[in-house]
């Protein structure tokens, strides 16, 4: 009978136990604030932003170097897109410095597609995605061509009922 006590003396105090330890987790609360700030593309702190005829300039507005070891269009990572000035891959930005590339290929085979950039810097790395826009498409110039003088409107029936009713 004693051990028969005993053994419901520890289980009230194992009890007692576990109820305190539930109300301590359900008694917590986080009172950090947390914030979301929505930014344009072209404000990001490495941001891409379109121009017209088919290009697009990456601009660095971290504190520091960054390093842009590619540039691709997703599904075509064999064909790295060339910067506009000639430079070849990998591209170090400074603070504020931009860089333009212009893309080629048709501008309805590029509606759709999505830009893939891979950067670097002290501290951190991203693979940056951004859907292409409609590009204006260039359009070809067109030799002039000789204008045919256009046909005389008809004439109404009251008008052309005048017509044959006058006299030569």
């Amino acid at each position: 009978m004693k051990s028969l006590y005993g053994l419901a003396a520890l289980f009230i105090i194992l009890l007692t136990f576990l109820l305190v330890r539930v109300y301590s987790y359900s008694a917590v609360q986080v009172s950090s604030q947390t914030s979301l700030s929505i930014t344009p593309e072209s404000q990001a702190l490495i941001a891409i932003s379109y121009g017209e005829a088919k290009t697009f300039t990456v601009t660095n507005h971290l504190d520091r170097l960054v390093t842009i070891s590619g540039v691709y269009l997703i599904g075509e990572a064999d064909s790295p897109i060339a910067a506009s000035d000639g430079t070849e891959s990998p591209y170090f930005l400074q603070p504020e410095a931009s860089l333009t590339f212009t893309l080629t290929g048709a501008s309805q085979e590029l509606l759709g597609k999505e830009l893939q950039l891979f950067a670097s810097w002290e501290g951190g790395s991203t693979a940056l995605r951004s859907a292409l826009p409609a590009f204006k498409e260039d359009e070809p110039e067109l030799a002039p061509e000789k204008q045919e003088s256009e046909p005389a409107q008809s004439a109404t029936p009251y008008e052309e009922a005048t017509q044959h009713d006058e006299a030569p």
